[in-house]
């Protein structure tokens, strides 16, 4: 057994641990919220023709579609590497809800200690060894982007997906090939004005989603997927490797998912409900001004 001084330290070092990752974890909401767009987004080269497909014969995006399949709920634990504009990481686990929430949960010691939930209008990070959090809106995402949290599920995942209420279908993208011969690039079709964005795929008889490609105007950002496992949901990528840029803001991390402990469609339902008596609502200025001293 530890003498009692050791696990007060113990103690206090994992305390203050995990305050360091409520804001490492915070650092979605700044991400989250700049989402915006002032300009025309970025157009790729359009050299490339589209690839024709005989009559009859399934295209790659069908092929691609076919093996997506709808889901009701998961949980499933995920490790989280911060690259840039610090490095750290923890372990969590996620809880996803089709089309409704997205739910990060960090435990100690068999309690949750921190958290960060994502729904349709809000993003939260909760801080319950510290007693804070902060709460700020992500309308820009739906109202500028024409993202909803169900795609945001979809690129946490590895998976394809349409913005703006247009329908996924094999029709809603036109395919071309890029510089390399067993990768062809999947765009929206017809494109999209408030959001250039594209799917690279790799091989053609099975397709597999390998990044994402996004350009708003006002950032870019970039997620290669890897290690993709079948599962109820189709196939998921079991590593995310993301990078966001914009003016002032550089975002680089690595997700990592344990999909062979993967829970889906259980039923399982999680709530978010405001922090009660005792803690602090901190703003998104003070967040980043934590961040500045790090």
């Amino acid at each position: 057994m530890l003498p009692r001084q050791n696990l007060k330290g113990r103690y206090f070092k994992l305390k203050r641990q995990y305050g360091l990752l409520f804001v490492v974890i915070s650092l979605l909401i700044p991400v989250l919220t700049s989402c915006h767009s002032s300009r025309q987004p970025a157009r790729a080269s359009s050299a490339g023709q589209t690839v024709s497909r005989s009559a009859g014969e399934p295209s790659v995006s069908s092929r691609l579609l076919e093996g997506q399949k709808e889901w009701n709920d998961v949980q499933l634990p995920v490790s989280v590497s911060l690259r840039q504009p610090l490095s750290a990481s923890l372990n969590a686990t996620a809880y996803m809800r089709r089309g409704e929430y997205v739910k990060f949960s960090v435990r100690m010691l068999g309690f949750e200690v921190a958290s960060v939930w994502i729904d349709t209008d809000s993003v939260h990070a909760v801080d319950k060894v510290g007693k804070r959090y902060v709460s700020e809106s992500v309308s820009r995402l739906t109202t500028e982007l024409g993202l909803d949290i169900a795609d945001v599920q979809d690129i946490l995942l590895g998976r394809v997906f349409s913005v703006s209420g247009v329908e996924l279908a094999a029709s809603s993208f036109e395919v071309q090939p890029t510089e390399y011969e067993d990768m062809l690039l999947l765009r929206p079709y017809p494109r999209q004005e408030i959001l250039d964005y594209g799917f690279v795929v790799s091989g053609s008889e099975a397709p597999m989603l390998s990044y994402l490609l996004v350009d708003s105007g006002s950032f870019n950002a970039v997620a290669r997927y890897s290690g993709q496992d079948v599962t109820p949901a189709g196939p998921v990528a079991r590593e995310v490797s993301a990078t966001f840029s914009a003016p002032g803001k550089d975002v680089a991390a690595d997700i990592t998912w344990n999909l062979g402990s993967a829970k889906w469609n259980k039923g399982n339902v999680q709530k978010w409900q405001t922090p009660g008596r005792g803690y602090s609502k901190i703003s998104l200025n003070t967040l980043l001004s934590i961040l500045k001293k790090l």
